[in-house]
């Protein structure tokens, strides 16, 4: 039986099991490696001769030199975060220029999501990153969210000034300032600016890929538990975790085969159900040892 062209590495628990350590592995064998949902709540830590990355939006991928990385139009996106990260990759003489690229379809994460986030968990508190993962998830399913596409056309500044006066409602009820919609509207302009030459039509990418027989992997973040619909609701993330939710995160349906992970023992972020849950030396050492303190 010949290995499938398309492999979906998703966590099967509540994220932090090595998947960004499996999709490098897996990346050495593949020449394209895509991510479907998230944002940059997902933190994928690589040590590889002695050098350690963090990734928070840009595929595992991105650490083999001829393998093509992409973010398609179910991640919501910080662009200042990923042009941060696209800096540090290029201070350890990563290349990224021809070989990422993003969706103009994503959703744009700005200011007064970030900031919504952090007022919400001051007085009820979910366990949320406080990037505005969840803000910005919100604005796409109330079919208000700016898209990247929104700002490179330069269509953005209404947009944007809708999207804040919705926020600037309850941050205000909550006791926190209003925002300048025209701040954040440059503020957007001035970071997807820098990104712009990485946008990109993936769906299509990705299906040519595919019709070419050539070998994908699609990098999930968070895990199966922390599954908006399947996981332990409600404190939970807000996209689907599971391998089925690559077609409508990549806008293209590749019928990838399913590559669970799992670790010895779990872990989990944030608030919420957590059953196996130990303290003590037991847990400290756990932590030591598998450097993950949350």
């Amino acid at each position: 039986m010949s290995a499938p062209s398309c492999v979906a590495v998703v966590g099967l628990q509540w994220g932090d099991e090595g998947k960004g350590k499996l999709v490098d592995w897996l990346a050495a064998k593949a020449q394209h490696v895509a991510r479907f949902q998230g944002g940059n709540n997902a933190g994928h830590t690589l040590v590889i001769d002695g050098q350690r990355i963090i990734l928070h939006l840009i595929p595992s991928g991105i650490m083999q030199p001829d393998t093509h990385c992409y973010i398609g139009p179910g991640v919501v996106l910080d662009c200042r975060e990923l042009d941060e990260e696209i800096g540090r990759l290029a201070a350890n003489k990563i290349a990224v220029a021809g070989r990422l690229a993003i969706s103009p379809g994503c959703p744009l994460i700005m200011r007064h999501h970030i900031e919504l986030d952090r007022v919400r968990e001051t007085s009820n508190r979910i366990g949320t990153t406080l990037r505005g993962i969840g803000p910005a998830h919100e604005d796409r399913i109330a079919r208000r969210a700016v898209r990247l596409r929104d700002v490179l056309a330069g269509r953005h500044a209404p947009l944007v000034a809708a999207c804040v006066e919705h926020a600037n409602r309850e941050l205000v009820a909550l006791g926190a300032a209003a925002l300048d919609a025209g701040a954040v509207a440059d503020e957007a302009a001035e970071s997807a600016g820098r990104i712009a030459e990485h946008a990109l039509d993936v769906a299509g990418a990705l299906g040519s890929a595919c019709r070419r027989g050539e070998r994908i992997l699609l990098e999930g973040s968070q895990g199966a538990l922390l599954d908006i619909d399947q996981g332990t609701y409600p404190h939970v993330t807000s996209s689907n975790c599971i391998a089925a939710a690559s077609a409508a995160g990549l806008g293209v349906d590749l019928r990838p085969e399913p590559f669970g992970i799992v670790k010895a023992y779990a872990t989990r972020v944030g608030n919420g159900v957590f059953p196996t849950e130990i303290s003590g030396a037991a847990a400290a050492a756990l932590q030591a040892a598998g450097e993950e303190v949350g």
